[in-house]
């Protein structure tokens, strides 16, 4: 049991562990395109209805608290939590949180203490910018092959609105650059509001993939050509990459300029 202003524990950590199940039982892609269904779900509260951090003492009757933010939003963080210190130490976290707490309210600082005593990191960044603010990062993101110095430029720009809820985010990202010697995965911290990343590269990249696991709850417009798309619909082993693709490739949107978010709506340029 958890106090009303984190109630957010109870109802995110059962969809987390439902889609989990899900994962275990069916396979990878149905666990990735249950978070892709679950952002859908947060993107239209956040897009129509309001925005909020997952922890406050705001609200006019505590069934309010009840919403797309405590339930999908707040399950898809603990996904990002999971890649930011890993599934082993994520796992620890879950276990220290039963038996230290066992039969005992928790809040949301337990939490954040039993993942920092699993992974031996401070979360208190984590925590600041994903639980008690609002908002997801929303990216723009262009790469392109120099050929003179055989290197991969990839800048990141973040373009949501930063206000008293919404700040900038620093995340660990994994870009995973694909030429025809195989795949090279990248892990970079992007923390800024606009940052070039490079990264060696022999020949004109096949694919280039930002975050491409998955694990980040975000919005992002990603240009890329035609032939790129082709072959990300038909090599990508992640099913949101490919579904990424074929949206972008059936719709125009490479010519267009437009890009797809985790929930499948387009974004203009």
């Amino acid at each position: 049991m958890c106090i009303r202003d984190s109630i957010w524990i109870n109802e995110s950590f059962a969809t987390f562990l439902d889609n989990q199940y899900r994962g275990h039982h069916l396979g990878w892609d149905e666990e990735v395109y249950g978070r892709k269904e679950q952002a859908e779900e947060y993107f239209a509260e956040d897009r129509h209805s309001y925005r909020r951090p997952l922890v406050t003492r705001r609200y006019l009757h505590p069934g309010d608290m009840f919403d797309n933010h405590s339930y999908p939003k707040g399950a898809l963080i603990l996904a990002v939590l999971m890649n930011v210190i890993g599934e082993r130490a994520f796992n620890d976290g879950m276990k220290l949180i039963l038996t230290r707490h066992a039969y005992e309210s928790v809040d949301t600082e337990d939490i954040r203490q039993a993942f920092e005593d699993a992974s031996g990191r401070s979360l208190i960044w984590f925590f600041e910018q994903w639980v008690y603010s609002g908002g997801h990062p929303e990216y723009q993101v262009t790469s392109h092959w120099v050929e003179d110095s055989k290197m991969v430029r990839l800048t990141v720009k973040q373009v949501q609105v930063l206000d008293e809820v919404t700040k900038l985010f620093s995340l660990p990202v994994d870009i995973e650059v694909t030429t025809s010697a195989g795949k090279t995965l990248h892990r970079v911290d992007v923390e800024r509001k606009e940052e070039t990343f490079s990264f060696p590269s022999d020949e004109r990249p096949l694919m280039v993939r930002f975050d491409k696991h998955g694990g980040i709850l975000k919005e992002i417009k990603f240009p890329k050509s035609r032939e790129e798309l082709v072959y990300q619909l038909t090599h990508d082993d992640n099913i949101l990459g490919r579904i990424q693709a074929c949206l972008l490739y059936t719709s125009d949107a490479a010519d267009e300029g437009l890009g797809v978010d985790l929930g499948g709506r387009r974004m203009i340029k």
